[in-house]
């Protein structure tokens, strides 16, 4: 587990080696009065080594199905006990992220464009469960006292946008479809789409009385709030040039920590002809190596 996988500092480590964990349980926290944010096991097992930028542990007998739930009582208290943080990539965490009170007015906008071509996770999981992602939204839309609430997706994602619109039954919250090109998923064509406001370069969205937020981390925010559930699961998507074919392969809760070599042979196994491994779209991705990387909340 890096202990940085986010927007600033690093977490500092609170277990040491030869102790057994739970998965669920917080392994490193975030520095007081720091930007950063928690680290939690996404496993059950023993701690093997502990360095300045790793907690490395062995995995012992696993439920998924089971974690140790968060202690905090508000909305905002469980965000960030959870250390989600914004998992279209940028790490930035989203408890900071949320500090903020509209004073009339205000929206908040889901980024669920899923801009970078192959990537299909995002959409995958509203399609499995949009009224989870609607459930997250009001949370933020309260938490911030927003007065609307957009999902801004493509229009080709027709199954997804059926379904939301089955689960929406508030007024103030809607679906604005986005045209198929690129890089319709960065924040301002977001917030330039949805309500008309061009921003500056090096504006943000708080500029267009408007936050951006992806739909992934919306919907672990509403597995914080109503399930007590820290961040230690990750949605994926694994395509390219694989032992069985060249499909797309989209895995729900990979455990954070995993490696990348174990990922892409639950997709089946890299073929015997490839070019790089990228870690994220292939437009913004990062090279990376099976060897030495991991899963994080970064990508």
């Amino acid at each position: 587990f890096a202990l940085k996988q986010h927007a600033g500092v690093p977490a500092q480590p609170i277990v040491c080696k030869g102790v057994n964990i739970v998965r669920g349980q917080m392994i490193a926290a975030k520095p007081k009065n720091a930007l950063g944010s928690n680290i939690f096991s996404s496993i059950n097992g023993r701690v093997t080594a502990v360095d300045d930028c790793n907690i490395t542990v062995e995995e012992s007998n696993t439920n998924y199905a089971e974690y140790r739930k968060l202690t905090g009582n508000s909305p905002a208290e469980l965000i960030e006990e959870a250390g989600i943080v914004g998992l279209g990539g940028a790490g930035f965490p989203t408890s900071v992220k949320l500090n903020v009170k509209f004073d009339g007015g205000g929206a908040v906008l889901v980024n669920a464009a899923e801009c970078e071509p192959i990537l299909s996770h995002n959409i995958a999981r509203i399609e499995k469960e949009p009224e989870h992602l609607i459930a997250g939204l009001k949370i933020v839309m309260e938490l911030v006292n927003a007065e609307k609430g957009i999902i801004a997706e493509k229009g080709i994602h027709k199954e997804a946008i059926a379904k939301l619109k089955e689960e929406i039954t508030e007024k103030n919250i809607e679906i604005s479809e986005l045209e198929n090109i690129y890089p319709m998923g960065e924040e301002r064509a977001v917030v330039r789409e949805t309500l008309g406001i061009l921003l500056e370069p090096k504006q943000l969205p708080m500029a267009a009385n408007a936050i951006v937020i992806n739909a992934e981390t919306v919907l672990r925010i509403r597995e914080a709030v109503e399930d007590k559930k820290p961040l230690i699961d990750k949605d994926m998507t694994v395509a390219g040039k694989l032992k069985e074919d060249a499909s797309v392969h989209i895995f729900f809760d990979i455990p954070i920590g995993m490696k990348v070599a174990d990922v892409i042979e639950k997709a089946g196994g890299l073929g015997e002809e490839y070019g790089e491994l990228i870690m994220g779209g292939p437009f913004t991705g990062k090279r990376t190596s099976m060897e030495a990387s991991v899963i994080k909340t970064t990508g």
